[in-house]
């Protein structure tokens, strides 16, 4: 599996210190509070990143042990706002509104930072992935996913069996669908003239490609069945 950048932690703390310090901010302005800060500045957004880096460490503890990025995936409101409360009480005293106005931002952000995670291959996900006999890339569905040797086992569509792939040789289909989508800009529809993004789908659904090949294989051979269209 891809792994975050060795500074991954460092990169959420300090999203989550600038979430804290807009926080401040907006209930500043609420107060209409215009006194100039100077120096002290710099001395707040210490405690921002103090308390973001406490706020880390107690969704952690919430979370039993987990991995940061297993504990992002994971996250609830509920246990947000536990943690927004020890966080409150700790840096931010004097802000009575500050835990229920900062936990719905700090989910927001921790939402954000989810599609900086490698997808993790999930049984019954579908996508596509290299056959060891061909070194072709074949439609397939995983059946597990092991992190330690980072190996998927899948099942490809029309052969049976079950192969062990690499995780590099093995793309699901909201990758796929999220690299089309990157690399083309929005474009308008053609019925209803809206920007939407696009998207491939396949032309045969795939739930029917097993049963069409043996029905008839030389009428749906497998370039046919993985035709795909936006």
């Amino acid at each position: 599996m891809a792994a975050v950048s060795d500074n991954f932690r460092d990169e959420v703390e300090e999203e989550l210190a600038l979430c804290l310090s807009s926080v401040v901010e907006e209930l500043r302005d609420e107060d209409e509070e215009e006194e100039e800060r100077g120096d002290e500045e710099e001395d707040e957004m210490e405690t921002h990143r103090g308390a973001s880096s406490f706020l880390v460490e107690t969704l952690l503890e919430i979370d039993q042990g987990m991995e940061l990025e297993d504990m992002l995936r994971a996250v609830t409101f509920t246990q947000v706002g536990e943690a927004m409360k020890e966080v409150a009480e700790t840096f931010y005293p004097e802000w009575d509104r500050f835990k229920e106005r900062s936990t719905t931002s700090t989910l927001a952000v921790i939402t954000e930072l989810q599609s900086m995670l490698p997808v993790v291959p999930r049984a019954g996900d579908y996508g596509m992935a290299v056959m060891n006999e061909s070194k072709e890339w074949h439609e397939c569905k995983v059946v597990s996913f092991s992190a330690d040797d980072d190996c998927a086992k899948v099942s490809f569509v029309g052969f049976g069996g079950e192969h062990t792939v690499k995780r590099e040789a093995l793309r699901l289909d909201e990758e796929i669908a999220g690299a089309s989508s990157s690399s083309s800009s929005a474009a308008p529809c053609e019925m209803c003239k809206r920007e939407l993004k696009l998207t491939r789908h396949h032309l045969i659904p795939r739930t029917t490609h097993s049963r069409l090949m043996k029905k008839d294989p030389e009428q749906y051979p497998r370039e046919r069945l993985n035709e795909v269209a936006l």
